[in-house]
């Protein structure tokens, strides 16, 4: 399950700062919680330096064409005060899906990508059809034209918002954005940091945390990022998300509370 991006799109950079508009920031590396807290990703890799004034910008060429892998896990732990005793037990799902990003235009600062999923293949034996999308992208990570349904998803853990102004190590900068979730669409306030540089798949990459909250505490998301240094695209990512709803639908008693917690990772394929 992925909580997508609707509602507000974004516009090439404005004069003035606008309400979406990525803020530099002090990082507290206060993690949102909703729950239980979400455990640091681990890493891999130690992460190396970053030069002062770095800044990221998502320009892919023309012609390039990228394939991922992406396995979600959703557990949805209904509220005990609605339930039996025999009733208290968790709901577990998950799914697979492989999907290409293809970059059909590339302006000067405008990407026009084609997205195309396979067909998602879910722990119960079902399938989904495939699905695709265009979308156009400025170069700072935005998307131009609103996005929905599965696309919504895939951007969330594919292209990152970038500030305008540049970075170093420790870095961080925020933005708002309204999300569609179980719990409903909410404004989402996102913050990432630029946490280091190291090698991904073989790959230079810069390494982002994402940390984000709600307003009304409904949801909450924390992620690590891995970015090439290259043109921005995704190499690998790993995503927590976690919504409060009221209307979760439980096997024997209907439609309940419930916290949904969905762990996404997404890597390119080799």
């Amino acid at each position: 399950m992925l909580f997508g991006c609707t509602g507000k799109t974004a516009s090439p950079p404005p004069s003035k700062p606008a309400q979406n508009e990525p803020t530099l920031q002090e990082d507290t590396g206060d993690a949102p919680e909703i729950g239980e807290q979400v455990a640091p990703q681990p890493v891999s890799e130690p992460s190396r330096p970053v030069e002062d004034g770095v800044r990221l910008r998502f320009r892919p060429e023309k012609g390039k064409i990228w394939k991922y892998e992406l396995r979600s896990d959703v557990v949805v732990a209904f509220d005990a005060a609605y339930l039996r005793p025999s009733d208290m037990q968790d709901v577990k799902t998950g799914f697979d899906v492989g999907f290409e990003v293809d970059v059909r235009e590339a302006a000067k600062e405008v990407r026009t990508l084609r997205f195309v999923s396979g067909p998602i293949t879910l722990e119960n034996g079902g399938q989904s059809p495939p699905q695709g999308a265009q979308i156009k992208i400025d170069d700072r990570g935005r998307p131009i034209t609103a996005p929905t349904g599965m696309l919504a998803g895939l951007l969330l853990v594919g292209v990152l918002p970038f500030p305008e102004s540049g970075l170093e190590a420790g870095s961080a900068w925020s933005t708002t954005s309204v999300r569609s979730s179980v719990a409903g669409d909410a404004e989402i306030e996102e913050t990432y940091t630029l946490v280091g540089r190291e090698k991904r798949h073989g790959r230079d990459a810069y390494r982002i945390k994402m940390v984000a909250k709600s307003q009304d505490g409904s949801i909450s998301m924390e992620g690590t990022y891995f970015v090439d240094v290259s043109d921005g695209m995704l190499i690998s990512a790993e995503l927590t998300q976690k919504a409060r709803t009221d209307r979760a639908t439980h096997p024997t008693r209907g439609e309940i509370p419930a916290l949904m917690t969905a762990k996404t990772v997404v890597s390119i394929k080799e």
